[in-house]
């Protein structure tokens, strides 16, 4: 089983995929700047809907590339501290996901530079 983790827009989803890669349930909802919050309990929600274990995963896939700097940062993060944690594969999207593992991490690809504005000086 594979989960895919796309929190690169205003509409994060979550996607449970079986070992052949045919969808079997998904979850999205609308971020309010808060997925970093709503991840975890999200993730754990969709497992226990569809009577599944984080044990059973084979691999996790992330979406690193999109128009939220922040949400790919948090996606991310979120998908190789699960990786690493269950000791599985991650993977940049479900064609390229196997059952091998791979050890490494996934770096984001943003599609333009961070908007960082100036420090406020205090009058």
């Amino acid at each position: 089983m594979f989960l895919s983790i796309d929190t690169t827009s205003d509409l994060p989803r979550l996607t449970l995929y079986d070992t052949f890669k045919k969808q079997i349930d998904c979850m999205e909802w609308t971020s309010v700047k808060n997925d970093t919050e709503k991840l975890l309990p999200n993730i754990e929600e969709l497992f226990k809907k569809n009577n599944r274990s984080c044990k059973n995963l084979a691999g996790i896939v992330v979406a690193r590339t999109g128009k939220s700097y922040t949400g790919i940062r948090v996606g991310l993060t979120t998908a190789n501290f699960l990786a690493f944690g269950f000791n599985i594969g991650i993977f940049p999207d479900i064609v390229s996901a196997k059952h091998q593992n791979f050890t490494g991490f996934l770096l984001p690809e943003y599609s333009f530079p961070p908007k960082i504005t100036e420090k406020t000086r205090l009058v």
